[in-house]
């Protein structure tokens, strides 16, 4: 992007970390209710299964039944087991706030079906064990969950916000030769080590038996460090910095664009999580040439999704920034840094990678996004989280939540049977090769500001 405005001039605001919050919620008791953390249906459908005389056949094509956990447990789990458990694990867990009954332990445990193939019918010993394994972990992660809520319900009844300034962790700091900080990335190229020990050994192997003062084996040594294990960049990184100084080091999408507003130092050039291989394509270049060597880099890199939302920001801006409906709207997008950006999300899983912002006038609505899409399992509580939860919050400016995934209805289904991108949740998001989903996100980002007088 080709931004270099200072971003922190559109007053922007931002949750920020109220410890005194923090610390007013450490003294609040937190009630578990049953009804308001409804149990989970557990499937053994793909846990159970069959002896055929020769190893085990899994019996996921049978057919299934739902029954209720107390039907197929009998007296292996009760209320008051289950109330026991949580007093084990909270006090394990150093949780002194959550407070439990059981009348309410045992309202959960009514409420909680079981999906048990009918070749597995009646359930033996042996499934009923990992059932009430199962059961306990979900029992726990319910008591945590209400914690997590809790807290979030609380810290967001009064939620503190603050203008970004240059003093945000979100802003990178790198001290330069010169000894002064300034925005930005740090590129290193690590020492190809193992370069220098093959050819230190060979050389040692190669010399055995001549006579070598120890000043003169250090001489050798220090040329071999030079030419094989040190990666001279000094030509190319003066490359890029008279590119910055010049301003060419831009992308190549054409000039700036109107009220699209990117910090410079995050994204031009475009770092990405790429093997370190040679680029000339265009006005890119390479830092490498031809080196196989390990870069690291401080902020991390951005994974391609990160860099997918940026470049289809770019695009889909360019199309539409012209349209009367975005007229004096301005867009920023800045990069939410991992364990030190914005984190209010954290306890339900959700660390978005961007904060992105709509600006009208002295009106502005926040989003937080994360593009990396779904690949283990499907997280419910982040969804609900964001539809339900999110909403409802009474921030000065309105806070919304998205994750974006690029992910087909097939590869999904693996994850969360029965999907489909018709019925997906509202905050989920499918990241389309044409960036419409961009556009998607900034009418619903622009609906949450107040309609023009």
């Amino acid at each position: 992007m080709v931004v270099r405005e200072n971003v922190q001039a559109y007053g922007l605001q931002v949750p920020a970390h109220d410890l005194a919050q923090e610390e007013a919620f450490g003294l609040e008791p937190v009630p578990f209710i049953a009804r308001a953390n409804p149990a989970p249906v557990i499937d053994l459908s793909s846990h159970l299964s069959l002896q055929d005389g020769v190893g085990e056949v899994q019996v996921l094509q049978d057919a299934a039944q739902t029954y209720p956990a107390r039907a197929l447990l009998g007296r292996m789990l009760v209320a008051e087991g289950l109330f026991q458990h949580a007093l084990t694990f909270l006090r394990q867990q150093g949780i002194q706030q959550v407070w439990v009954t059981l009348g309410e332990a045992g309202s959960w445990l009514d409420g909680l079906q079981v999906l048990v193939p009918l070749a597995r019918i009646p359930v033996q010993l042996e499934d009923r064990v990992r059932l009430q394994h199962e059961i306990l972990a979900q029992w726990e992660a319910a008591l945590a969950r209400t914690l997590r809520r809790a807290r979030l319900a609380f810290l967001t009844r009064n939620p503190l916000l603050k203008p970004i300034t240059r003093a945000h962790a979100n802003f990178p700091m790198q001290t330069m030769p010169d000894g002064n900080p300034k925005m930005g990335y740090r590129v290193e190229a690590m020492l190809a080590q193992d370069v220098v020990k093959a050819a230190v050994a060979a050389l040692g192997a190669s010399l055995r038996g001549v006579q070598l003062k120890p000043q003169g084996w250090d001489r050798i040594l220090g040329v071999v460090r030079e030419e094989a294990g040190a990666i001279n960049l000094k030509a190319t990184l003066e490359q890029v910095m008279k590119a910055i100084d010049a301003g060419t080091d831009t992308d190549t999408f054409g000039p700036p664009l109107p009220r699209l507003h990117v910090p410079q130092h995050l994204y031009n050039p475009l770092l990405l999580a790429a093997s370190a291989t040679p680029v000339n394509v265009g006005e890119q270049f390479s830092l490498l040439d031809d080196y196989p060597v390990t870069l690291r880099i401080t902020p991390p890199p951005l994974q391609d999704s990160e860099a997918r939302l940026v470049w289809d920001l770019r695009r889909v801006w360019d199309r539409i920034h012209k349209q009367p409906e975005w007229a004096g709207v301005d867009v920023v997008l800045l990069r939410n840094l991992a364990g030190v950006g914005v984190g209010l999300f954290a306890g339900e899983g959700f660390y978005p990678d961007f904060l992105l912002w709509l600006k009208r006038d002295t009106l502005q609505a926040l989003a937080f996004v994360e593009p990396k899409g779904l690949r283990h399992q499907w997280p419910q509580d982040k969804f609900d989280l964001l539809d339900q939860t999110v909403p409802s919050w009474k921030f000065p400016v309105p806070v919304r939540g998205y994750v974006h995934s690029a992910n087909s209805e097939s590869e999904l289904r693996k994850i969360q049977p029965g999907f489909s991108w018709a019925a997906a949740p509202a905050s989920l998001m499918k990241q389309d090769a044409d960036g419409l989903y961009v556009e998607e996100l900034l009418k619903k980002l622009m609906a949450t500001l107040s309609p023009k007088p």
